[in-house]
């Protein structure tokens, strides 16, 4: 914006002229208040004037010049307030802006909304305690502010991420990385207040004790302020209701620095001199990037179940045929468990009940919950973390009598059938054990043979929706026998091994 000029850092400065401020955009006049009369007549005399003469009373120049539509606040036509005072109501079309909270809307201007309600609320601080004075947003090195006249200038010069609450929206990601909460970023907003004026007459003295001891007397903005402010702003949305609110009462709180760490703060202003200043903290922001979430489905029921003390444990959870290699997809899932066969038994895989579940022994002689670990059980599994639980149900089938913690373990990539060379000899088609998200990286990795090949990582081809069927391209492979493993999310599949050496799956690419 325009206002926001810099002093030069080869030490000289660019003069602003005293009309700039009330020429620009609405960010910089909309706190000027009654000072606008004379910003009006610098405009008028092409942007140059004399020094400013004595100043009529304010009822005066509002009956001269009549009000900005944006720039009007309704405590301005009353006597000053106490600092105390709590704000007057706002207008009813302001209050109408209440209906957009009903909606899902965009809360990327919060950060600004937030800065507009608290300038107003210092504005109704300030009053007409000091004459003359007002509330401005703008670089504190700006010249706009060294006229003379008395300014409170609020600048967020920093924010930071709010550590105690910004984990509230967890967890905004599914187990298949599905979005199941819009993520919320929490922030601090630090500012700096700074006030000009008078020095002679102690303006910026009797600006921060007016400030100060409003914001400690109330030191919240509430919703009500905020759905005012971005009413009446036009570069917020104003009553488009097309921007969100700050979903939290914020919360103004002085921030303590020392004094080398101010002076350091004051030194990236460079050529302006210090002016009066003191720090507060608004928190806390909320910024909501919006996701498609599925809706949760209503509660149909609310009730309360009493569960015996005894439980069931689960002892381990291995591959029923080897047990001492990782699970993966397509292989026995043997749930290790005392008395397996105890009538009312299920097995939950990741919360949902799973089928074809038999009683027996693993290849270890362990008893165990056997059942496979396929594409065909109820529940969407997919190579990555897995969650088992058991639940003994009572003899109607219905009533739960014990359950056992939940087991967490994970699923290493699986094939359903051996990996081959597609029919045109291009390609290398992969069928897995269980579906692939299509989000999810899938990259085919090849071993080579001979002592002087080479080996591939290869990514697979783009799918559009999770499926079994993978397919690596084979442009650029040398012809000749491969180990073929393939890797999902970063977690590569098990090749065999006998007699001390890998020995499969493989595959042999042809020659062009």
């Amino acid at each position: 914006m325009a206002l926001h000029a810099r002093t030069g850092r080869d030490g000289g400065s660019a003069p602003l002229p005293r009309s700039a401020p009330h020429a620009g955009s609405h960010s910089a006049q909309r706190f000027a208040g009654d000072a606008g009369a004379r910003a009006r007549d610098a405009i008028g005399g092409g942007g140059s004037h004399a020094p400013t003469p004595a100043r009529a009373p304010a009822s005066t120049r509002r009956a001269a010049f009549g009000r900005h539509p944006h720039r009007h606040r309704p405590y301005r036509d009353r006597p000053a307030a106490p600092a105390h005072r709590a704000r007057a109501p706002a207008t009813a079309a302001a209050q109408g802006q209440a209906a957009w909270g009903a909606g899902r809307m965009n809360s990327s201007f919060s950060i600004a909304a937030c800065t507009v309600a608290i300038a107003d609320r210092l504005h109704m601080f300030i009053g007409d305690a000091v004459p003359g004075a007002r509330v401005t947003t703008l670089n504190p090195g700006s010249e706009a502010l060294r006229t003379g006249d008395p300014f409170v200038n609020l600048y967020l010069f920093r924010t930071t991420r709010n550590g105690f609450v910004s984990n509230n929206d967890l967890p905004t990601r599914g187990p298949l990385g599905g979005a199941k909460n819009s993520p919320v970023l929490k922030l601090d907003l630090d500012y700096m207040i700074t006030f000009f004026g008078d020095d002679a007459r102690l303006d910026p003295q009797r600006l921060l004790g007016l400030v100060a001891g409003g914001l400690n007397a109330e030191p919240y903005i509430p919703r009500d302020m905020l759905r005012a402010a971005v009413a009446s702003t036009p570069w917020l949305g104003g009553g488009t209701g097309s921007q969100e609110l700050p979903r939290d009462e914020i919360v103004v709180t002085p921030l303590n620095m020392a004094p080398d760490a101010m002076a350091r703060l004051w030194s990236e202003f460079v050529n302006v001199p210090y002016q009066l200043t003191q720090l507060y903290t608004a928190m806390p922001i909320a910024i909501e990037y919006l996701l498609p979430v599925e809706p949760v489905l209503p509660v149909r029921r609310i009730g309360l179940r009493a569960l015996p003390s005894r439980s069931i444990v689960i002892v381990d959870i291995v591959d029923a045929n080897d047990p001492d290699l990782p699970i993966s997809g397509g292989c026995t899932l043997a749930v290790r468990t005392p008395n397996p066969a105890q009538p009312g038994l299920s097995v939950l895989l990741n919360g949902i009940a799973a089928k074809d579940v038999t009683s027996g022994f693993d290849a270890q002689g362990h008893a165990a919950l056997l059942l496979p670990l396929t594409s065909a059980q109820p529940a969407p599994l997919a190579f990555g973390n897995l969650t088992v639980k058991l639940v003994k149900h009572g003899p109607d089938g219905k009533d739960i009598e014990a359950e056992s913690p939940a087991f967490a373990t994970s699923i290493v990539p699986g094939f359903a059938g051996p990996p081959a060379i597609g029919a045109d000899g291009k390609q290398l088609d992969f069928t897995m054990a269980l579906p692939v998200p299509a989000q999810a990286s899938a990259t085919a990795l090849l071993f080579a043979r001979g002592a002087k090949s080479t080996s591939y990582k290869i990514p697979c081809l783009p799918r559009a929706a999770a499926t079994a069927a993978l397919a690596a391209p084979l442009a650029g492979v040398s012809p000749g026998e491969y180990l073929v493993s393939i890797e999902v999310d970063g977690i590569a599949s098990l090749l065999d091994w006998k007699d001390g050496a890998y020995t499969g799956p493989r595959v042999t690419v042809p020659g062009s």
